[in-house]
């Protein structure tokens, strides 16, 4: 079903094309993974809107019909038939997630589809080396429309070739637009500063913010491996803990909060929210490469490696050997290397050996790039 779904949107994309001309000052930001704009398409946006008056903007952004209601509806009809007339006249491609209709779209020579994707780096595998079936050979057949895929650094090259299945020379090596938020002090404290407007009952506690990967397996029934009630007793009354699902998954955690747990997957500033923390606990997220800008500890849960590593998606790296910080194997080891998360040395490490340029300027490096080719 969803196979014609992305064919009547790529022939609706070819009528428009045969009937009207690209509009040089048109701009496409499909923004389908990071709908706040604290990612990197929202920086794009604002950049090139700040330097570029005659540009004109319009944006393609996730739509659902479920539940079944008319609203619902009438925004899918609306992507059916609008959202392709609006990539029809596009000089200029954005996006931060793979676009599925891409496969059986072509764009004209003088386009430039520009995938920023959505991190910074990779610890788990994606895309090419863990899909299978029809999502593979359409995610690699939308994956070949890109004429540039934004880079962070030369230290992970290996895994966008091998993620995306692309030859290297669409990749653009100029460092990710969302990070530049991170070496810009008044930003972060804005950001900050907003969170605790939102929360004021947490404004002076120390926050850790637990964030774990996204596993295709618990979609639908996710699991917190951690009795917070007992990691409240270890860590004492000044702790509380801020809780980040993926949003696939978010949906279905509500039951999940307990004790001095706030859930805060619906927050929609990451970066605001990492500013507001004072130590990540993750497993195999992305997120790791964020917060290393901001220089604060993190401390590793990898309740399931073993598994993970051998029956689910597996490692790009020698996980022990690569997370800047200490592992931890069940609550009373954590809330001990959450005392002791003073591993800023190890952390400066992993931020200059990943960020190819710490200076605050890859969406106007980005930008030159795209708009002098």
């Amino acid at each position: 079903m969803r196979v014609l779904f992305y064919l009547v949107f790529a022939a609706m994309y070819s009528v428009w094309r045969l009937l009207m001309p690209i509009r040089q000052e048109q701009v496409v930001m499909i923004n389908t993974h990071d709908t706040h704009m604290d990612g990197n398409v929202g920086e794009v946006y604002r950049v090139l809107r700040e330097k570029y008056d005659h540009l004109k903007f319009a944006w393609i952004r996730r739509v659902s019909v479920r539940p079944l209601r008319p609203a619902r509806l009438a925004e899918a009809l609306r992507f059916m038939m609008v959202c392709p007339y609006i990539l029809a006249r596009a000089r200029f491609v954005f996006l931060d997630n793979v676009f599925l209709p891409m496969a059986f779209m072509r764009f004209p020579g003088d386009v430039r589809v520009v995938q920023l994707w959505h991190g910074c780096g990779a610890i788990k595998k994606y895309g090419q080396d863990v899909n299978r079936g029809v999502v593979r050979w359409l995610e690699k057949k939308a994956n070949t429309r890109y004429t540039d895929l934004v880079v962070n650094s030369r230290s992970v090259v290996s895994q966008y070739l091998s993620a995306f299945g692309v030859s290297e020379n669409v990749l653009r090596v100029t460092g990710l637009p969302r990070t530049d938020y991170f070496f810009d002090p008044d930003r972060v404290e804005r950001g900050r500063e907003k969170f605790f407007e939102r929360y004021p009952e947490l404004r002076g506690k120390k926050l850790l913010l637990y964030s774990p990967t996204f596993r295709d397996h618990e979609v639908k029934r996710p699991r917190v491996p951690l009795d917070f009630l007992k990691l409240s007793e270890l860590l004492g009354e000044d702790w509380r803990f801020l809780l980040r699902f993926h949003p696939y998954v978010a949906k279905h955690a509500a039951d999940l909060i307990q004790g001095r747990v706030t859930d805060v997957s619906d927050y929609p500033d990451l970066n605001g929210l990492l500013a507001a923390s004072d130590v990540l606990v993750t497993d195999y997220s992305s997120i790791i490469f964020e917060y290393s800008l901001l220089n604060k500890p993190m401390v590793f849960y990898p309740y399931d490696l073993e598994s993970f590593r051998s029956q689910q998606r597996g490692f790009y790296v020698d996980y022990e050997r690569f997370v800047p910080g200490p592992i931890a194997r069940n609550e009373e080891q954590l809330a001990e290397a959450v005392r002791k998360a003073l591993n800023q040395e190890e952390v400066s490490a992993f931020r200059e050996k990943h960020f190819d340029y710490l200076d605050g300027k890859s969406t106007e490096r980005l930008i030159q790039d795209i708009m002098n080719r």
